[in-house]
């Protein structure tokens, strides 16, 4: 196909919606003329005269493409390709070309193209519009320039709309409602207030929409509302107009005293309207009752602790005093009379023999010995008996002795009258010589303190009583016959006993290994010599266990500090150390004394024992079948132990409580690469190492660009378009570039931000962060090799931004003062203004443009377009303003009720709305197909592009001029 056909059957297709991916070829294709060289050939178009139907037109030759309706039989067949005309309507589809007359004057035929719906006589260029959802004149725009009708938001659904939220539209959109309800909705935030709805009395708002609220009429003003009463409109929204209430809780509307939260008093009325009156209220004020007190006894007198406030007290059961110790006895009262029962019977604070006006006291003897026998001097008149005072009679003598009482027994030799009649029983001395004889006798307690008078004694220590020479021997119980008796147990006799000695000074008369001469054995807990000290093990490190060295103590059982009643320490310098001690494992030190350590088992002879304790044949586990270490997981396979790698096996090979992949230490996993869109392409790097596939991997590296898009593999995906005069460039995520169209290849790159107007191109070179540029020779413009993160083209003048948002101009000098700061995050530049925006939002303009209207200060924008001196930019909620001198071209931009995320202007303004490509001000064939999907958009003199979500670029307009994409998945 010949080159100018293959570009006006692309621009054709774009014009229908159709064409999305055409590029111009390098070479033309080949037709099938015969080979006439050396026939007449005047125009050269390979076609002999006598064959060619105009033979000085090299355009016109048998098997030319016939152009459509232009009044030429360019393949010199006769007849005129036509646009068919399906509809009638005199304007042709635009695909369907078709044999004809010459003018194409016949039914079916035309020569126009353009009809964008062949089917539907009222769809065609020019047709007037409607507002009815379809492009009736093909101009690429729907519902233009009809005036649409108004509608209104209704938030809430309840089918009235906000009148302060008008929306003009030829289709409703969503959430909104036809502006013809009347009256509108008042509360558009809330279902239950619109107009007819039910009005709820007294809640404050307005429901049914009349402005008011349903009141209760308030006859007596006290702000309770009749409760009888049906609800009436009020006078304000709160119900605080005259008469009005809010509530229907007035019991008597008739008395503004009567009313809820009004003052209860006793009486029969109701006055707080909750039902209750008197004491049956518990609203009524204590001020208001009479104090009385509960008389549970029926004695007169109140209980203290129980007062009572009743309108009308009940005399049965309350007293009007609180006089009363005990509201449980009608016998306790104040003036009662006092008894002895342990209880306060007249209310005087006193009980029994404490009170003075007790009847009924009896007289009591202290016995504090218990014999039933009373201390004559000692009495007191109680109610019950009370230790001491517990004898009836003070018949005892000695209250200290239980056995010294007048039913006593006699003993000879003491010091005691134990039978209290005045005479103690002695023995007496009939020889004189001091020591009494066995016979007694009744001595006067007047004659001294005890039997130790002349002529008596307190005990028998005379052999013959009748000679004065002889007198009582001592001698000392020795009962386990080691010659030693104890001093504790000794008689006076003429002679040795059975079992006596005469020498004194066993300390353990059971024992005969005790005694003065016995040897001292150490910590026995036995005083083996008697000389009152023992013989302790030395316990040097205080563990509770000596040594070999021994110290003497008073401490039988050798408890003091230093003192161990047990040996066996094998370091005394050391409380750790001993043979109670826990033998501590794999340590190298005998802790219990014992001469070996505690090991771990090594069942699977790995170097790594398990749970199971071993002992040792000295002090060392470094012998086969032990170990210092315990944290063997299983102790029966040498192939699993902490000290061995992390495999790929399916088991815990490094005992961590990790399997395979779980376990961060694996060492034996294989590589897998990412392939997160299934393309069968994995990105360059690997995900990770695994032992098995992770999800969404291969193990085959590939060369994948964009691993997030199925349908980009090796190529990588279009990034940023520009679009300049009859060409197209953009750049791909890699850092490549490319061009379409008339203009210079793009250099090698890597480039990315790319820019066009005119017939100039540039882009930044990211690795360097300066720009390039290709295309115009010797163009002013031409920002090659400055410091720049970004391009900006304008008609006469080209301005960068570096790293530090610094702004350089250069090309009209009238442009080329940009401001000094830094910080700048976007520039544009137009015919007759450039523009800048900081980082704060704010847009700063300077050229030789005339006064014109700038954008609203402050509104927080992120980005901008310039054209001519017409200034667009948006912010981030996507609200979008234009300013300038050129009157509604581009001031009118579109109320689009949707999010604008970038502007692009040229011929045409176009942008981004709502993830479409939308174009205004500007000829129809700039104008996109309905739906085209965009991230970002482009446009100049004659075309325009879009590069959708799934990194595609698609063109329209008279170039039509688009990059390659991939093929479709």
């Amino acid at each position: 196909m010949h080159p100018r056909a293959a570009t006006l059957s692309c621009l054709l297709l774009l014009l229908g919606g159709g064409c999305r991916a055409t590029s111009l070829p390098d070479v033309a294709d080949t037709d099938t003329r015969p080979d006439t060289a050396a026939a007449v050939d005047d125009d050269g178009d390979g076609v002999p005269a006598e064959l060619d139907c105009d033979d000085a037109d090299p355009a016109i030759f048998p098997g030319a493409v016939d152009l459509p309706a232009d009044g030429i039989d360019q393949d010199c067949d006769g007849v005129e390709r036509c646009y068919a005309d399906v509809d009638g309507d005199g304007v042709g589809a635009p695909l369907a070309a078709i044999d004809g007359p010459p003018g194409c004057q016949a039914d079916g035929l035309s020569p126009t193209p353009g009809d964008c719906d062949d089917t539907d006589p009222t769809i065609f260029p020019g047709a007037p519009e409607a507002c009815d959802g379809v492009d009736r004149d093909c101009n690429g725009i729907i519902d233009d320039p009809v005036a649409p009708p108004i509608h209104w938001l209704d938030r809430d659904g309840d089918g009235f709309g906000d009148p302060d939220t008008p929306f003009a539209s030829c289709v409703r959109p969503p959430s909104f409602v036809a502006a013809d309800r009347d009256p509108p909705d008042c509360n558009d935030f809330d279902p239950r207030s619109r107009p007819g709805a039910l009005e709820i009395p007294g809640d404050g708002r307005d429901q049914d929409c009349d402005g008011v609220d349903n009141c209760w009429p308030d006859a007596d003003l006290d702000g309770a509302g009749d409760a009888t009463a049906e609800p009436r409109p009020g006078a304000t929204l709160a119900c605080q107009g005259f008469g009005d209430a809010q509530r229907p809780d007035d019991c008597n509307d008739q008395d503004p005293d009567i009313r809820p939260g009004a003052p209860e008093r006793c009486g029969p009325i109701d006055a707080d309207c909750d039902g209750l009156i008197g004491d049956l209220d518990p609203d009524v004020p204590q001020g208001a009752r009479i104090l009385a007190w509960a008389d549970d006894d029926g004695d007169g007198f109140g209980d203290p602790t129980s007062p009572i406030r009743d309108c009308i007290p009940d005399p049965a059961t309350t007293a009007d005093n609180a006089l009363d110790c005990n509201d449980d006895r009608d016998a306790a009262f104040p003036g009662a009379p006092e008894t002895c029962n342990g209880l306060d019977d007249d209310c005087d604070g006193a009980i029994d023999a404490s009170d003075p006006d007790v009847v009924g006291l009896v007289r009591f003897w202290a016995d504090r010995d218990a014999d039933t026998f009373g201390n004559p001097a000692d009495l007191r008149d109680l109610c019950f008996p009370t230790f001491p005072y517990t004898a009836r009679n003070g018949d005892d003598c000695n209250d200290t002795l239980t056995t010294v009482n007048p039913n006593g027994n006699e003993s000879p030799g003491n010091t005691l009258d134990e039978d209290c009649d005045g005479f103690r029983r002695c023995f007496v001395d009939a020889d004189g010589d001091g020591a009494a004889g066995p016979l007694t006798a009744e001595v006067p307690v007047t004659e001294g303190p005890s039997c130790e008078i002349p002529g008596y004694g307190r005990t028998v220590a005379d052999c013959d009583d009748e000679d004065p020479a002889v007198q009582l021997r001592l001698f000392y119980a020795d009962l386990d016959r080691d010659g030693w008796g104890s001093p504790t147990q000794a008689i006076q006799t003429c002679t040795a006993p059975n079992f006596y000695v005469s020498r004194a000074g066993d300390c353990d008369d059971f024992a005969r290994t005790v005694n003065p001469d016995a040897e001292e054995l150490p910590a026995n807990f036995v005083d083996d010599d008697c000389d009152g000290i023992e013989r302790c093990w030395l316990d040097a490190d205080l563990d509770g266990f000596g040594g070999t060295d021994t110290i003497d103590s008073p401490d039988l059982p050798c408890l003091d500090p230093l003192e161990a009643a047990v040996s066996g320490d094998c370091d005394d310098d050391d409380p750790a150390i001993h043979p109670d001690a826990l033998e501590a494992v794999a340590d190298g030190i005998d802790q219990d004394c014992d001469g070996r350590d505690a090991c771990f088992a090594d069942a699977d002879g790995d170097g790594v024992g398990g749970r199971v304790l071993a002992v040792a044949p000295g002090l060392s586990c470094a012998i086969p079948g032990l170990s210092d270490r315990n944290d063997d997981c299983d102790d029966a396979d040498r192939l699993r132990a902490p000290t061995l790698a992390e495999r790929c096996t399916g088991r815990d090979d490094d005992c961590d409580g990790l399997v395979d992949d779980d376990d961060p230490d694996v060492t034996s996993d294989r590589t897998w690469f990412a392939d997160d869109d299934g393309d069968g392409f994995v990105a360059r790097a690997p995900v990770s190492r695994a032992c098995r596939a992770p999800p969404d991997t291969v193990a085959t590296p590939g060369l994948d660009c964009d691993d997030t898009r199925a349908r980009w593999t090796v190529d990588c995906p279009w990034a940023a378009i520009a679009v300049g005069d009859g060409f197209t460039c953009a750049t791909r995520t890699d850092g490549t570039a490319a061009c379409v169209g008339a203009v210079a290849p793009a250099p090698a790159g890597p480039l990315t931000a790319p820019a066009a107007r005119g017939a100039l191109a540039c882009a930044v070179d990211p690795q360097a962060e300066v720009a390039v540029c290709w295309g115009a020779a010797d163009d002013p413009r031409d920002v090659t090799g400055l410091d720049a993160t970004a391009v900006a083209l304008g008609p006469t003048a080209a301005c960068v931004r570096d790293a530090a948002g610094r702004l350089t101009c250069v090309g009209d000098p009238t442009l080329s003062d940009p401001p000094a700061a830094t910080g700048h995050r976007a520039v544009a530049v137009g015919a007759t203004r450039a523009c800048a925006l900081d980082t704060a939002g704010a847009v700063t303009c300077w050229g030789p443009a005339p006064a014109c209207p700038d954008l609203p200060a402050g509104a927080g924008y992120i980005g901008l377009a310039v054209d001519e001196d017409t200034v667009c930019a948006w912010t981030a909620d996507g609200a979008l303003a234009c300013a300038g001198c050129a009157g509604p071209r581009r001031d009118d931009a579109p109320a689009f009720p949707v999010r604008v995320a970038g502007v692009a202007l040229d011929a045409a303004a176009c942008a981004v709305a709502d993830g479409l490509a939308t174009c205004w001000d500007g000829p129809p064939d700039l104008a996109p197909g309905p739906g085209l999907p965009a991230v970002a958009v482009a446009v100049g003199p004659a075309h325009a592009c879009a590069l959708d979500d799934d990194a595609v670029i698609r063109c329209w307009g008279a170039d039509g001029l688009a990059l390659p994409a991939p093929p479709a998945p």
